[in-house]
């Protein structure tokens, strides 16, 4: 069996002790307890991390924060491919076409605008929130993974299954079904070419 890469083990290794420390870190310490006896003391048998000036737990409130930041991570990676997966597949299945041309414009248009920037004045305008910072980075992380897949339907779509599709009387009305079963499997962004068609 073939064993993963050392640097694919390390990060898991590390996202799981993330992982841990967010379900951890709460219960042993209250984040938000203030004792003004202990401000900003060093690591200690009972404060690991030390405290901070009101002599509240830094490893807890560390643990909060983490919780957070994995929480806006995750949502904003979940609805990146899906907006990304569904928008190359679209692309892709229109090759050459006006459609497909408008769309790898627009993508283009989108690389051109300050990110940050938008980023931060969307936030205001929607308000500052986890909802509003979700969709904030999701609207300027998903142009790569539409890049991405696009590229990956477009090497499937001359593959032998999708040649066998269409010598068997396949259309371009029905090439969905043929995509949904294969191409779908290959282009997802947690599993490119992890399944051969």
């Amino acid at each position: 069996m073939k064993r993963w890469p050392f640097k694919l083990r390390f990060s898991l290794g590390v996202l799981m002790l993330v992982l841990l420390l967010t379900i951890t870190g709460p219960f042993l310490a209250n984040p938000n307890a203030i004792n003004p006896d202990i401000p900003t003391v060093g690591p200690s048998g009972q404060h690991l991390f030390g405290t901070d000036e009101l002599g509240r737990d830094l490893l807890s409130r560390l643990a909060i924060g983490a919780r957070i930041s994995l929480l806006i991570g995750l949502a904003t990676a979940l609805v990146s491919a899906i907006i990304g997966t569904a928008y190359g597949t679209l692309a892709a299945l229109f090759e050459h076409r006006p459609l497909d041309n408008l769309m790898m414009r627009i993508i283009d248009i989108l690389y051109s605008l300050p990110g940050l920037m938008i980023v931060i004045l969307f936030t205001i305008w929607m308000g500052r929130n986890m909802t509003s910072l979700i969709l904030a980075l999701s609207l300027f992380s998903w142009p790569d993974t539409a890049r991405i897949i696009r590229g990956q339907v477009l090497s499937l779509k001359r593959e032998e299954f999708v040649e066998a599709f269409h010598s068997l009387g396949g259309n371009s009305s029905r090439q969905w079904f043929c995509f949904h079963g294969h191409a779908q499997v290959n282009t997802s962004p947690g599993g490119v070419g992890a399944v051969p068609p």
